[in-house]
């Protein structure tokens, strides 16, 4: 068990699973249902109104479920025209025998009617978080809210931004899920992880010959530092492409060991074993 997630009151934990990044909401959901013996997919692009992660199960006979995940503040609720929408995703694909919406939000009294009537499962955010401990899942917790979003806008259910800068950030998950491989995004994040990381490391080895204290010192070690925290901002980002591209689920205590100079390399080297290396065109 992980015990700092398990330590929180549900009034806590739910607060956490509100705060996550969208993208990271719906795969803690797909290692949820893994949990319970489901095979799980998340859709690398999924439209507000498709499928968000597609279960399916074997034992003790087949079975097929769509998962839609829908990470909202404490103050949006499900209603019955959102039922509504979502039940129409069994008629999109053969031998679908349950489409689940699941909602770190309140679900009304009307959209529990329609569910009842429409076969369509619901789990709002006080049976997600017994779902967590039922499952003594809160690693899950650790792994994606660490990663998650910002302040939650409980009015709204966002994660804090403004319209503008939800609406950039969209533009840019779009752009990511759209590229076939982590170097079309347009940023090369490992080399400026390298290239921060070496002068950071160059600029505290400077700064050590000097007298502690001295300006020298203070120079170098500020140049150092800020080096340092380029490398580290980079490997947060680059590790969210990765994820949200579906290559490399990398663990969050490599983004902790970046902020040792040491851990750059050591996440270096594990991206070029788990990522692959770009074909050139033609081959």
């Amino acid at each position: 068990m992980s015990t700092r997630a398990a330590s929180l009151s549900a009034a806590a934990l739910k607060k956490r699973l509100q705060g996550m990044d969208d993208w990271d909401f719906e795969h803690f959901v797909a290692d949820l249902w893994s949990r319970q013996g489901w095979t799980t997919e998340v859709e690398q692009q999924s439209a507000d109104a498709g499928v968000d992660v597609r279960a399916t199960k074997e034992t003790p006979f087949q079975q097929k479920a769509l998962i839609q995940a829908k990470r909202y503040g404490e103050n949006t609720t499900v209603g019955g025209p959102d039922i509504q929408q979502y039940a129409s995703l069994k008629h999109q694909e053969d031998g679908v025998d349950q489409v689940v919406i699941v909602t770190t939000g309140a679900v009304t009294s009307q959209a529990e009617a329609r569910a009842s009537d429409l076969n369509v499962k619901l789990v709002d955010g006080d049976d997600l978080v017994q779902l967590v401990d039922d499952l003594d899942a809160y690693d899950l917790v650790e792994q994606y809210a660490d990663l998650g979003g910002g302040e939650i806008d409980t009015e709204a259910g966002g994660s804090g931004e403004s319209a503008g800068e939800r609406s950039a950030s969209e533009e840019a998950r779009r752009r990511i899920q759209q590229a076939d491989h982590p170097s079309d995004v347009g940023v090369n994040y490992p080399k400026i992880i390298a290239v921060c990381g070496a002068v950071g490391f160059m600029g505290a080895l400077l700064g050590s010959l000097f007298p502690e204290g001295s300006l020298p010192y203070q120079i170098f070690y500020g140049v150092g530092t800020v080096f340092i925290l380029i490398a580290v901002a980079g490997v947060y980002l680059d590790m969210r492409t990765l994820r949200i591209m579906g290559v490399w689920r990398p663990s969050k205590w490599y983004l902790y060991g970046s902020l040792i100079i040491l851990g750059l390399p050591v996440y270096l080297y594990h991206r070029r074993r788990h990522v692959p290396q770009k074909t050139p065109a033609g081959e």
